[in-house]
């Protein structure tokens, strides 16, 4: 411990596990998909959609796995998240929140079909 004590910039922290998959996410990636949507929206003719704020959603899933196996990392103190790359495939709960731009939050009924 006496590196640390000699690099105060430095700090020790659990790395959260990311995927492969969203590694290889950029800005410029996102931007290019939104753009697609937007283009096939309109023409297949739902552009209305576009316009309407109670039909656009964002989901985002988290996932928790039951078994972490994460280890401690030296990373700059300014780091706001740490992440190691990992192909961990052990069993996890996901759970997954949805809101709509005009601020509607589904009930967890609504995701249930009868």
């Amino acid at each position: 411990m006496h590196f640390l004590k000699r690099h105060p910039e430095i700090s020790r922290r659990r790395a959260q596990n990311l995927g492969t998959h969203r590694a290889t996410i950029s800005p410029e990636s996102v931007r290019r998909w939104f753009g697609d949507l937007e283009s096939y929206l309109r023409k297949e003719g739902y552009d209305d959609i576009l316009k309407d704020l109670s039909r656009i959603y964002n989901c985002d899933e988290s996932g928790f796995p039951l078994s972490p196996n994460t280890g401690f990392v030296l990373v700059p103190r300014v780091a706001s998240h740490v992440y190691q790359l990992s192909s961990n495939t052990r069993a996890q709960i996901t759970i997954l929140a949805s809101v709509s731009a005009s601020g509607h939050v589904p009930a967890p009924d609504d995701y249930i079909s009868s």
